[in-house]
């Protein structure tokens, strides 16, 4: 988290400095950028050189391993396909955009988007702490541990999205005027946001149960999860919706697929219930065999 705080707020404080004092604009910006995130990487690298952390680099442990690599690039697959399929999914949606929305209806998305983010990004920084926990307790066979941590995480998302949906409601007029105050643009922008946050207190569901999968080392549902609400359920949204309700229709899809992923999400969250209790199951009678070897030979 220092390492955040280090290069975000250096980044804060050079940007203006370079872009305005220097007079260097929008390269001074990129500057600005890439200094306070070499800066945050060194302070990073030096914290665990000096033995700080809990991670410590050793030679003999640097040597590449492809049974981890594999490992790694198989649950890390999701993320990374979920990132390409944002830019997919864009592409779709602007053509839609375009044909039944002209230029306004794209900026409103734009701007939409960008308040979108600050609730989805709270989301997936509460999976992110829950993914230490799930895969420290996992490795210790402390399932009951890991069941709560997702419940809790399930009820903070659900919360923060239902209180972030509401929020923006009664402050969609303040928070579009922000960026505009074009009448038209206005006018698109309440309808827009109202429809396609909707399912913003869903989504918490999708993105808890793909962290788990994940963290469970669980490529196939977390790959599965993490391309379903922009791959598999957004884009024939987006395709099919403005067919039938026009410009309203590509806003709807984005609540469709939230709550197409939500469905997805809780089915398999209950086989990953299963999962933990029959390897909490596995790992009682484990503990019973081997102390019956224990007293057996008494």
């Amino acid at each position: 988290m220092n390492a955040m705080v280090l290069g975000g707020g250096l980044n804060i404080f050079l940007d203006p400095v370079f872009m305005f004092g220097f007079g260097m604009g929008v390269e001074g910006a990129a500057i600005a950028t890439v200094i306070s995130q070499t800066i945050s990487s060194i302070w990073l690298l030096l914290y665990y050189i000096r033995g700080k952390g809990a991670v410590r680099f050793r030679s003999k442990t640097l040597k590449p391993d492809m049974k981890i690599i594999k490992e790694i690039g198989a649950i890390g697959t999701g993320s990374f396909v979920m990132e390409c399929a944002n830019s997919v999914m864009m592409i779709f949606v602007y053509n839609a955009l375009a044909t039944y929305g002209g230029d306004v209806a794209i900026a409103v998305f734009g701007v939409v988007m960008k308040i979108n983010s600050i609730i989805f990004m709270t989301l997936l920084g509460m999976a992110f702490g829950l993914q230490p926990i799930v895969g420290f307790n996992y490795g210790a066979k402390k399932y009951e541990r890991i069941t709560e941590a997702v419940k809790l995480s399930l009820t903070a998302t659900t919360v923060t999205g239902l209180l972030g949906l509401v929020s923006i409601y009664f402050l969609k007029e303040q928070l579009l005027g922000l960026f505009s105050t074009d009448p038209e643009y206005m006018e698109l922008g309440k309808n827009a946001i109202v429809i396609m946050l909707l399912g913003t207190p869903l989504i918490g569901m999708n993105v808890i149960t793909s962290t788990l999968y994940q963290a469970l080392g669980k490529a196939k549902p977390a790959f599965l999860l993490s391309i379903s609400r922009q791959l598999l359920f957004l884009i024939p949204a987006v395709v099919l919706l403005p067919r039938l309700y026009q410009l309203n229709g590509v806003w709807a899809a984005f609540p469709v697929s939230d709550f197409m992923a939500f469905m997805l999400s809780g089915f398999l969250l209950f086989r990953g219930y299963r999962i933990l209790k029959e390897s909490k199951y596995s790992s009682k009678k484990g503990a019973g065999s081997e102390t019956a070897d224990k007293i057996s030979p008494i």
